[in-house]
């Protein structure tokens, strides 16, 4: 509703890509802060957000995350950065989706930032499949960093899941999983890779 009296539609292409029973590493790119109630207004299945400490202590975003029971991560701590890691694999493998932003954050400037290896490293680890999303529209909603977005179109694209290959050495195979995610969602939201 929120979105439709801002005047912004929101088209959602890719759905049958996403089985109901089957726990997803999605992986989108991050365009603004607006992206998670994006996903909090639209995405009707059962997941996790993975987001940083900070955004936990935001007004009305954090709210919601902490009410949801998502993870929030620190950046700082290795060895708690090693037991997020780890709640991050049990959740799959207890069949909870994730849903991430490997670019770490987000900036007004157009392009895909490069991706870091966690969400892949949790895929691999656990054999869960990659389920990449395109967000596109959301940073010209957005361009000027206002809290109040503009009219405009938002288009979100699930592409298809692209499953770990168990056979691979971990390491090379996180890196294929980053690299064929981050390509497939450059291509799908516009915007060239940074």
């Amino acid at each position: 509703i929120f979105f439709r009296l801002m005047g912004i539609p929101i088209t959602i292409h890719g759905q049958e890509h996403m089985q109901k029973d089957l726990p997803y590493v999605f992986v989108s790119n991050h365009t603004s802060f607006f992206d998670v109630v994006l996903y909090l207004a639209t995405f009707k299945i059962p997941y996790r957000f993975i987001s940083k400490i900070e955004v936990a202590s935001w007004p009305f975003i954090g709210t919601f995350l902490r009410v949801r029971d998502d993870f929030a991560f620190t950046r700082e701590d290795r060895n708690q950065r090693l037991e997020q890691a780890a709640a991050l694999e049990n959740s799959l493998r207890e069949g909870v989706s994730l849903l991430v932003f490997p670019e770490g954050t987000f900036t007004p400037r157009d392009g895909v930032r490069p991706f870091q290896l966690g969400a892949f490293k949790a895929a691999v680890s656990t054999g869960r499949p990659i389920c990449p999303i395109a967000l596109r529209g959301v940073r010209e909603i957005y361009r000027d960093e206002t809290l109040l977005p503009r009219p405009g179109r938002i288009t979100m694209t699930i592409l298809p899941p692209i499953y770990p290959n168990p056979h691979a050495p971990e390491f090379q195979e996180m890196v294929r999983l980053r690299d064929t995610t981050r390509a497939a969602i450059a291509e799908h939201c516009g915007e060239h890779l940074l």
